[in-house]
């Protein structure tokens, strides 16, 4: 044994007689240190801790490791870059069994790269076999792999497929997805909220078929798009045999103050019109089309058991003579292909309190112009079907000294028709 200087033996001073010289805790007092380190609720902190007790001794490695690598292998596991997949899969090659605790898996885009998204499903999905919800964040699938949906295949079944903010994913991909995951429902979103697209009941037997779709509602498609997706979503509504509710949510067209219909707004407007008729003329008698923009509310439907059908236009306005009341001439031009039996309008006042409406107003250039190109619309041919016509004046004082408003306003529809009702509320 080597002979120590004084120095020496003041600086590393030998352990006493029968002592070990390393004291050892027991294994119990150090996995709980271990786990009260895990259980930090500051990630960052906890990750850190984490790390230094892996450098402690080698009794502690595995532990430590084990518990740092479920922070990125969790119960609900969040993927936002190339490294983080690295270091989920190296956790999945070090702990295969972590994988059976996934239940939700959020990929999320980034802007730099986006090709190993695709290599996160080719990889992730065999690992994962108690997924129940996917969610893709923030996408471009243009990259994608050419047996991505293949892949896909493998988190199925799912009770939830999310679709948060994807790029160049059509109704037939997205229909597609549902198909290889055998998702239960699935979720789009186009903007800051997110809002269902299908909302299907599990199949009894798989896989996922788009005609057992019931719900289907889409926030976000660009008004310029609007002809586009309205073909393409006539291609897929017939398949949609159990279809009930269709509701589209779209941006107001230019600028609300004074809307003045362009040619793009026409081709938009006609293309909206066709899809409800597609709509209506569904093997589902209960189907409708319900189409909500900023300040346009339009329903059309089929009535029970009489077949007939029925459109409801509600527009909100700030005043009688607001120049968005130009629309209604546009929606009732576009939506005459559906030929409806009854027709509600109800013109909304913007400011809850009411407006009030002079006696004057009546005279006014502006209004009589305004309601005499939606007189002239409704006497298309198209509307001589109608059998009841209502027009409602909601949250608008001072209407009720009016007593022949409607032949005011709509002379010629009233002449020939003798249908209409206005109702003042």
């Amino acid at each position: 044994m080597p002979v120590l200087t004084e120095s020496q033996e003041l600086v590393n001073p030998p352990p006493p007689p029968g002592v070990p010289e390393s004291p050892e805790l027991p294994t119990e007092v150090w996995e709980h240190v271990i786990d009260l380190v895990d259980g930090e609720s500051d990630e960052r902190v906890r990750a850190a801790s984490l790390t230094a007790c892996c450098l402690v001794c080698h009794d502690w490695l595995p532990r430590a490791q084990h518990n740092l690598g479920s922070s990125w292998v969790s119960e609900e596991t969040v993927i936002r870059s190339r490294f983080h997949l690295n270091r989920v899969l190296r956790t999945l090659a070090i702990a295969p069994k972590l994988g059976n605790r996934v239940r939700s898996l959020t990929i999320v885009g980034d802007v730099e790269d986006s090709v190993w998204s695709s290599a996160a499903v080719l990889s992730l999905g065999p690992r994962f076999k108690r997924l129940e919800v996917l969610t893709f964040r923030q996408l471009d699938f243009s990259a994608r792999h050419p047996t991505f949906f293949k892949a896909c295949a493998f988190f199925a079944p799912l009770k939830r497929l999310v679709l948060d903010r994807v790029d160049l994913l059509s109704l037939a991909d997205i229909t597609h997805l549902a198909y290889v995951t055998q998702s239960a429902a699935i979720r789009v979103q186009w903007g800051k909220t997110s809002h269902p697209l299908l909302h299907v009941l599990r199949p009894e037997r798989p896989p996922f078929v788009l005609h057992q779709v019931e719900h289907l509602v889409i926030k976000g498609t660009p008004w310029s798009e609007m002809r586009i997706r309205c073909k393409e979503w006539r291609l897929q509504l017939p398949k949609m045999r159990n279809l009930k509710f269709f509701r589209l949510e779209t941006q107001w067209p230019g600028d609300s103050e004074s809307y003045v219909p362009t040619a793009v707004d026409m081709v938009a407007w006609r293309s909206l019109a066709l899809l409800a008729r597609t709509l209506t003329e569904l093997a589902s008698a209960s189907t409708k089309l319900a189409i909500d923009t900023e300040i346009v509310n339009i329903t059309v439907g089929t009535m029970q058991p009489s077949r007939l059908r029925y459109l409801d236009i509600g527009l909100t306005v700030n005043d009688f003579e607001d120049a968005r009341l130009a629309v209604l001439p546009v929606i009732l031009s576009s939506l005459s292909f559906c030929e409806p039996t009854d027709l509600h309008i109800s013109v909304l006042a913007a400011e809850i309190e009411g407006i009030a409406l002079p006696s004057s107003l009546l005279s006014s250039a502006n209004l009589l112009q305004s309601w005499e190109n939606i007189d002239d619309e409704l006497m298309r041919p198209m509307y001589s079907t109608l059998r009841s016509g209502r027009i409602s004046f909601r949250d608008m004082t001072g209407l009720g000294t009016h007593e022949r408003l409607s032949e005011v306003l709509l002379p010629q529809w009233v002449k020939k028709q003798q249908i209409t009702r206005m109702e003042l509320k």
